[in-house]
């Protein structure tokens, strides 16, 4: 028998469909099939930073720049 997911705890499709890789790259394919590539993390000096290219030019952004950018709730 299923239980019931109240409506306040679902989540949708994007949160639970995993990436699927594509063999031999980087890269992974998105749930609304968009390709992705997947960043390693670089340590420099006990710090750690993502290399990722941003409008054409190689960016170097520490991670945890990276997570409070993620973070901040949306301005409505």
């Amino acid at each position: 028998m299923k239980q019931r997911i109240p409506a306040n705890e679902q989540t949708t499709k994007h949160l639970v469909v995993p990436p699927i890789p594509v063999p031999g790259t980087s890269y992974v394919i998105l749930p609304d099939n968009r390709l992705a590539r997947l960043l390693k993390v670089s340590v420099y000096n006990g710090k750690e930073y993502y290399n990722p290219i941003i409008n054409g030019d190689l960016q170097r952004i520490a991670r945890e720049d990276l997570m409070t950018l993620v973070e901040k709730p949306k301005a409505d």
